[in-house]
């Protein structure tokens, strides 16, 4: 047990320890190689900035078509924009017109109430001069002048006249005999 050893127990153990190349090719579980103090080396250093400058062209690339995209979107938005400012502009014009339509046609709902109310009176006024005559029997070939005059007798009337009678015609009905109208002159011969 001298404390001399043999060359091949130096030089192994020495030679790996001393030389710098030994020191480098250390290889760890993942087959990457490592120095003694467990830095990778040079080359798995120059394969990761490989690695690492394919994953940024990678990168720049798929953010180059997130941003044609994205200015595509942004065209989009715009003429959108464009698009619901003349659809605010053209609903301005069209609820004025519509205000205007409805301000029209109340004022013609008036007016149309104006008129029926006065035709119903003018109405009113011309019936004043109507008699309406019912029961009297529907014969073909009838004259009514005749027999408004043969009623007037036969109820005593003295003042009747013919003149009297301004038109007598039957009105329009789905029962028979048909009422009698008889319009007069004057109101008073009534």
């Amino acid at each position: 047990m001298s404390r001399i050893r043999s060359r091949d127990e130096m030089s192994s153990s020495s030679s790996q320890e001393a030389s710098p190349l030994h020191k480098s090719r250390k290889v760890d579980k993942d087959n990457k190689e490592q120095d003694e103090a467990g830095a990778p080396s040079l080359k798995i250093i120059y394969e990761l900035l490989l690695d690492m400058k394919s994953d940024m062209s990678k990168i720049r690339e798929e953010n180059s078509y997130l941003k044609e995209g994205f200015e595509e979107l942004k065209k989009t938005a715009e003429w959108h924009d464009k698009d619901i400012e003349a659809l605010k502009a053209e609903n301005v014009i069209l609820r004025s017109e519509v205000k205007d339509q409805g301000e029209s046609i109340k004022s013609q709902s008036n007016q149309i109430s104006a008129l029926e109310q006065a035709l119903d009176d003018l109405e009113q006024y011309t019936r004043k001069f109507n008699l309406e005559i019912h029961g009297i029997p529907e014969k073909k070939n009838e004259d009514l002048d005749i027999i408004v005059e043969d009623l007037a007798k036969a109820i005593g009337v003295e003042s009747f006249e013919y003149g009297d009678i301004d038109i007598v015609h039957r009105l329009e009905s789905k029962f028979k005999p048909r009422p009698v109208i008889v319009r007069f002159q004057n109101y008073d011969d009534k």
